[in-house]
């Protein structure tokens, strides 16, 4: 993974971490989770260069909804009510780059 990668996952880590309150193994555990969808990302690039950009942000859309499983489990009930509203923006905003990817295609 690149430095640029791993310095955007940190500052994602970093700023969710402060505006939960996650303690430091939350913390890990969001870490692992963006890194691990990263790489699922990266593998799946790598076996077809040429994914369109909509190909891209299904694959994202579901890899990360897959990890998030996993942090919703340790949350608490103030965490998991701003963490959902977090989700809500992202699914929002991919969805919108999907929509954008779908009519640049035709």
């Amino acid at each position: 993974m690149a430095l640029d990668e791993l310095n955007d996952i940190a500052v994602e880590v970093k700023r969710l971490g402060t505006e939960l309150n996650l303690s430091d193994t939350q913390q890990e555990l969001l870490r692992t989770s963006l890194t691990d969808t990263y790489d699922k990302l990266q593998e799946f690039r790598k076996r077809d260069p040429n994914l369109s950009k909509e190909d891209v942000v299904k694959t994202l859309l579901q890899n990360r909804n897959e990890g998030w499983e996993e942090i919703e489990k340790v949350l608490t009930l103030v965490q998991l009510k701003i963490w959902d509203a977090e989700v809500a923006k992202a699914n929002e905003f991919l969805s919108q780059q999907a929509a954008t990817a779908e009519q640049e295609a035709q």
